[in-house]
């Protein structure tokens, strides 16, 4: 002995907070750039339009006539109420939201693997292109992702070993109501956890401490959940009769095997090569070296100090936690209840992220594959930031309300199409156009956008009205055909 000390890893942990500041403000300014480029689509008119009821007893009633719980809504309602109608003022709620649960993520990272693990955890969550894409959007999804995130550390610290039982549980009830009060398909998480619980109970049962103490978490998790479940009640029955009239009526088809193993990459990267002929390839070649070099720079290096047992259970949580939704959303699915799209299973990503984290320290393959789904995410930004990819009723209502001469009449091809052109013309009066108007107006307008109705059979139909052959103009998601009578 020399009587010199080992060298402090201050330094590292240092350079790693740094490091992760900045993973940080990139993924904010990611999540504000360009928040108002691209129109609102129908589903977030409905959003805007469900928020902007006179009353709270307005917005839940028509948030109970859809198919969707109300706590989304009713902080949408607050935020526009407070900021103004608009659609940077309706999608900066989202964006907010998302810089939230970046910071979410930080935490999650530092309490269930260790401070050296925020970098990579916050570098895979700020790049990913559905929480980008959702963080710019008027829909729930994003508080979803950062209610998964803060029941996932709640149910962590309420199944440890010790905690404070009273704080630990009203956390973990809080969080999984508000789970269930921002969308259904939360409710795979209480299984998930059951799960990862009596697992990690199995592996604490030992002479020294006995099987009681084992038990404890148990106990705090049936009684948290419990408490959940109590608190969701008073929007029971509303939730049962939307179950009840949504049972045939939901678009979601049938899910196959193949839906199931894309699952997870769609869940981070939204937009995957197959997805069409125009992917950016160039953009995913190159980007899978520089991503490589990020993850492998943003990795922790050295022995994990965490205790074995602790390391089993927090590989059980993460794996059931982010696998056991989709494997439960897959079978549910294979039934009546049609629920297993991406985007419902938002609230299994901060496990999925965390555990993607997690094993790149001990497997570089796992790196490459951290590596490729990284680039498959960053290659679509520059497509996701500069061209419009949502029905642009901003520039379609414009045209529409500046072709309504006298005696024009207006034809949507689904109810839902209306409620975004209401939303950009402020309710400019129009006619709308049936077979039995008459007089027949000179002039008709025929949107299409959400039926996708072959164009000739709609060419067909006016002309036996009696009306020409139509002029027509495009808009991403909006076709507006235009008929003169004869």
């Amino acid at each position: 002995m020399n009587g010199t000390s080992p060298p402090s890893p201050a330094p590292d942990n240092a350079k790693a907070t740094r490091l992760a500041w900045l993973i940080l403000l990139i993924g904010i300014v990611l999540r504000a750039y360009r928040l108002d480029f691209q129109s609102l689509w129908y589903d977030e008119a409905f959003s805007v339009v469900a928020a902007s009821g006179p009353s709270l007893a307005d917005l839940l009633t028509t948030v109970g006539a859809d198919f969707h719980p109300p706590l989304y809504f009713l902080l949408l309602h607050e935020w526009l109420a407070a900021f103004g109608p608009s659609d940077v003022a309706a999608r900066s709620l989202s964006a907010a939201v998302g810089a939230a649960a970046l910071v979410a993520m930080w935490a999650l990272a530092r309490d269930l693997l260790s401070r050296a693990f925020v970098p990579l955890t916050l570098l895979l969550s700020a790049a990913s292109l559905t929480l980008i894409w959702f963080s710019q959007e008027v829909r729930q999804y994003e508080l979803l992702f950062l209610l998964g995130a803060l029941s996932l550390h709640s149910f962590w610290l309420l199944t440890a070993r010790s905690c404070r039982v009273v704080a630990a549980v009203a956390y973990a009830a809080l969080t999984h109501a508000a789970l269930l009060y921002t969308h259904y398909a939360s409710l795979l998480v209480f299984p998930a956890e059951w799960a990862a619980a009596v697992a990690a109970a199995a592996l604490r049962v030992s002479p020294r401490e006995g099987r009681l103490h084992a038990l404890q978490p148990l106990a705090r998790l049936a009684v948290a959940h419990a408490a959940s479940f109590l608190l969701f009640l008073p929007w029971l029955p509303t939730f049962l009769g939307q179950l009840e009239a949504a049972r045939s009526a939901l678009w979601i088809p049938a899910p196959t095997v193949m839906d199931l193993l894309e699952l997870p990459m769609r869940l981070f990267a939204y937009r995957l090569p197959w997805d069409t002929a125009r992917y950016p390839y160039p953009l995913l070649v190159l980007g899978i070296p520089v991503s490589w070099l990020l993850v492998s720079r943003a990795t922790p290096r050295g022995p994990d100090t965490t205790e074995p047992q602790e390391r089993k259970r927090r590989a059980i949580a993460l794996v059931s936690l982010s696998l056991g939704p989709m494997l439960l959303g897959y079978l549910v699915s294979l039934g009546g209840a049609k629920i297993l799209f991406f985007r419902n299973l938002i609230f299994a990503l901060p496990a999925a992220l965390l555990g993607l984290a997690a094993v790149c320290r001990s497997f570089r393959a796992c790196r490459l594959l951290a590596a490729v789904v990284l680039a498959v995410s960053v290659a679509n930004l520059p497509w996701y930031f500069s061209s419009r990819h949502k029905e642009d009723w901003r520039r379609a209502s414009a045209y529409i309300t500046n072709s309504l001469a006298p005696g024009t009449a207006l034809v949507f091809d689904a109810y839902g199409t209306r409620l975004p052109f209401d939303y950009y013309s402020r309710g400019t009066p129009v006619t709308e156009f049936t077979p039995e108007l008459s007089p027949r107006p000179p002039h008709v307008l025929y949107v299409r956008s959400l039926s996708h109705t072959p164009l000739p059979e709609i060419t067909a139909r006016f002309r036996g009205y009696g009306y020409r052959a139509p002029t027509r103009k495009n808009f991403p998601g909006i076709v507006i055909l235009s008929f003169a009578r004869e």
